[in-house]
């Protein structure tokens, strides 16, 4: 990931059927499952506040700067459903 930037996301823990889990996640240690993070949103990038640019933009940076960088268990929803979902859970 490039010097000086900042993601937004959340760490999850997939159960059996690959759908994120909060019981599997309380238990990590004893379950065993893997852990993966779901980043969602880019703040700073490379020093730069990105904050006031559109959701959209945001995603290109992720995908153009950031993602190429990073490697399993970080994952990237594709889906804006999920993003909405997430938004309107907070």
């Amino acid at each position: 990931m490039p010097n000086e930037t900042v993601i937004d996301g959340d760490v999850v823990s997939l159960d059996e059927d690959s759908k994120p889990s909060f019981n599997t996640l309380q238990n990590y240690g004893s379950a065993g499952a893997p852990l993966h993070f779901f980043t969602f949103d880019v703040l700073i990038l490379k020093g730069k506040d990105v904050m006031g640019d559109r959701l959209m933009k945001r995603r290109e940076l992720i995908e153009e700067h950031i993602l190429p960088k990073l490697a399993e268990p970080i994952r990237y929803p594709q889906s804006s459903t999920l993003l909405s979902e997430r938004s309107s859970s907070r």
